[in-house]
């Protein structure tokens, strides 16, 4: 940076050099675009919310399979109930992934050979932490075999609760 001084009026006149700016503002450019990382699969889920004012279940010939979750007084996952069967587990993750293969079992029974792809429908306690609810989508989702991801059920609802109404 020159510093000049005027003769004239005795002021300091200070220049910047723009050239050097523009170098770091495309280097920072650069490095964001070379660093930056597209997402495999990002939450892509076909999810049925019934409507506002629903008189009753949406119609659907599809096979519907129920989860239940209940909130522990802190809103952590209490109980996790698949098909009126408790799902156990030394932890919330080994709970997440039988259920997982609870439902992966149901689904090579039901087989792909029905009118429509089978639906779940999850139905959870209103102090229920918004985790495990995303957990349980993940897992009702897909699954991983042998590094590759299978899809499971697309179709996922929620039962509608009086306490949703806002």
């Amino acid at each position: 940076m020159k510093i000049r001084h005027s003769i004239e009026t005795g002021q300091v006149k200070a220049d910047t050099q723009m050239t050097p700016m523009i170098d770091v503002v495309f280097l920072l450019l650069i490095f964001f675009l070379v660093t930056f990382k597209i997402p495999s699969r990002e939450g892509d889920f076909d999810i049925t919310m019934p409507p506002p004012e629903s008189s009753g279940p949406p119609e659907s010939t599809a096979p519907s399979l129920i989860v239940k979750m209940t909130a522990g007084p802190n809103g952590e996952l209490a109980d996790l109930i698949y098909k009126d069967t408790f799902v156990s587990g030394n932890s919330d993750a080994e709970r997440f992934d039988n259920l997982q293969l609870m439902i992966a079992k149901d689904l090579e029974i039901i087989g792909p050979e029905t009118a429509e792809a089978p639906e779940v429908e999850i139905d959870y306690d209103f102090g229920l932490q918004y985790g495990y609810v995303m957990t349980a989508i993940s897992h009702i989702n897909g699954r991983y075999v042998n590094n590759q991801l299978v899809d499971m059920v697309e179709k996922i609802r929620f039962t509608r609760h009086p306490e949703d109404r806002n």
